[in-house]
């Protein structure tokens, strides 16, 4: 006798499959958020089509999608300012405080997750501590220390410094090397990482750095996250650099931007405004998959 099976309803391709339906009130809350999101959009997009119209066109025309031609001026206008040099500085910074942030900030990750030492929890909360400080309280004793270093007389370009690092990238750099918020995030990451993993490395005759090496890879989305991160807050980076760089050259992208409204038309600025916004949406297109999940092990672990 031959056991009688049914067929799933997913597997039974003759029957439709049967889908949730959107009940009358979610469909009024998605055409709602719809609305909304089109009518914050309309600044954004009134930006890009300012950045390609003429001042003459834009005078005294008020707000349109169109003004009857477009022009590359105004973008032009931005790289006969030297703007390239600042993307050039911008850039340098960014990817400098990148690479000393994931080394520094992993190693100490790295230690306080898979070390015991003395001193290591009272470590611990003088760093959750100092992160409830607003920012602008260490700005000045930060400034002091920065300007102090008798150290350095040029830059790597060659160009003459000082006090200090005043007035030279890596007096934007450095201050920003590591950052608590970067040790404890990474943190998280290496205490989910089962320690067989460094004992049976140990075993087979690794070193410390090698085992260090094994954990680094397998934290790498963490570590990923934290370089996306670290590239956005320094990109938009207005007040650092504001109050150690004063040389024209060694301008950042929100220095020139600022500097830049007092002389330029509304066209040229919005063409600036998209330039230093473009690196970061794009950006986030194609890795917001890291921004979840920094949102993720920041909300909820």
């Amino acid at each position: 006798m031959v056991e009688k099976t049914s067929t799933p309803k997913s597997m039974n391709f003759g029957n439709k499959i049967n889908r949730p339906h959107l009940s009358c009130g979610q469909i009024i809350l998605i055409v709602v958020l719809t609305v909304l999101a089109l009518v914050m959009m309309v600044p954004f997009i009134w930006s890009i089509v300012a950045s390609f119209t003429s001042a003459v066109d834009l005078e005294g025309n008020g707000f349109k999608f169109f003004y009857g031609a477009f022009t590359f001026e105004n973008w032009a206008s931005l790289f006969e300012n030297n703007w390239a040099l600042y993307i050039f500085n911008t850039l340098f910074i960014a990817f400098m405080e990148i690479f000393l942030q994931l080394l520094f900030c992993s190693m100490s990750a790295y230690v306080f997750a898979k070390y015991d030492f003395y001193g290591k929890k009272v470590l611990y909360k003088v760093m959750l501590f100092s992160m409830m400080l607003p920012g602008i309280i260490t700005l000045i004793p930060q400034f002091i220390v920065t300007t102090s270093i008798p150290f350095f007389t040029r830059d790597i370009f060659g160009n003459e410094i000082g006090p200090g690092l005043y007035n030279s990238l890596f007096g934007v750099i450095l201050p920003n090397a590591v950052s608590i918020y970067g040790i404890l995030f990474l943190r998280q990451f290496f205490t989910n990482l089962s320690d067989d993993i460094g004992d049976a490395a140990r075993i087979d005759g690794a070193s410390g750095f090698r085992v260090f090496l094994i954990y680094f890879k397998m934290a790498l989305p963490g570590i990923t996250t934290l370089g996306l991160f670290t590239f956005v807050s320094t990109w938009s980076s207005y007040l650092w650099p504001s109050l150690v760089l004063f040389d024209e050259s060694k301008f950042t992208l929100g220095q020139a931007l600022n500097e830049f409204q007092t002389s330029a038309s509304t066209g040229e600025m919005m063409a600036g405004s998209l330039l230093s916004l473009l690196p970061i949406v794009i950006l986030f297109i194609f890795t917001q998959k890291y921004f979840l999940k920094q949102t993720t092990y920041t909300g909820i672990k």
